[in-house]
């Protein structure tokens, strides 16, 4: 009888100190997932670069102006924002100096940021844009749009046969390029664009935007969730402009995509 309990209890000993274990490993188990959790819900931002990678300038290449078989795979963006100050005219109510004169300065060192190429390899977009996206850590990324009548000279690409000839892209187009900036999307729709590749082989190009403006939606990061009619409620992956961010930025920068 006392060997059999002596038995007894030493299983019973065996088996606690097994339960304990266990109990213990899914303690630290648990532990390490919510840590984790925790970890990746901390919004992750793309660390700046060398400001003058940004004023590098892009390769050249082909201009096709038809527009037609466009389609990459790979390439980056390099997009530099830093805020600028209006000249005293412009604060004292006169007539300011156009925004591309010495009387628009960087207030501050700009930021420069470099995002990959993202999403679909063909950037049409139906029925006559052309959409290049770029995308970096969490909500951060860029974009560049334009009609591409900008590149066609108005005619939109052959479906059934070469179009009538259009002289070389000379001179920059306009273009709408947008930022996203560690969750605050900035834009401008009045941006000059200077194409220096556009064909099947190369897209590349360099862009500046004078002033761009803080807005509430970010197409880099879209939720759902919020409705479109209740102008009080902003897109939660989306910060709602301050007073600070309502001070105009300037974007500068280039591109460079391949098939």
């Amino acid at each position: 009888m006392h060997g059999t309990r002596s038995v007894r209890t030493g299983v019973v000993a065996i088996a606690a100190a097994a339960l304990t274990s266990t109990i213990a490993a899914c303690s630290d188990s648990t532990s390490a997932t919510r840590a984790a959790q925790s970890s990746s819900a901390v919004a992750a931002a793309s660390a700046p670069q060398d400001p003058a990678r940004c004023t590098e300038k892009p390769p050249s290449g082909t201009i096709d102006r038809q527009g037609f078989d466009l389609s990459f795979t790979r390439g980056q963006i390099l997009i530099a924002s830093g805020q600028t100050t209006a000249s005293p005219s412009a604060q004292e109510g006169r007539t300011a100096l156009p925004a591309t004169s010495a009387a628009q300065q960087m207030s501050s060192a700009p930021a420069c940021y470099e995002f990959a190429r993202w999403g679909q390899p063909k950037p049409d977009v139906p029925p006559d844009t052309l959409l290049f996206v770029f995308k970096g850590d969490g909500t951060d990324g860029a974009q560049i749009e334009f009609p591409v009548g900008e590149l066609t000279g108005e005619h939109l690409p052959p479906t059934d046969g070469p179009r009538p000839p259009v002289g070389p892209l000379t001179a920059p187009i306009t273009a709408s390029v947008g930022l996203s900036e560690r969750g605050m999307y900035r834009s401008s729709s009045a941006c000059r664009l200077t194409v220096t590749a556009m064909s099947s082989k190369r897209a590349a190009g360099s862009f500046e935007c004078p002033e761009s403006v803080a807005s509430a939606q970010n197409p880099l990061a879209p939720d759902d969730d919020v409705p479109f009619d209740d102008e009080g409620t902003t897109s939660t992956g989306t910060p709602a402009p301050d007073t600070a961010s309502q001070r105009p930025v300037r974007l500068t920068g280039w591109f460079d995509l391949r098939p």
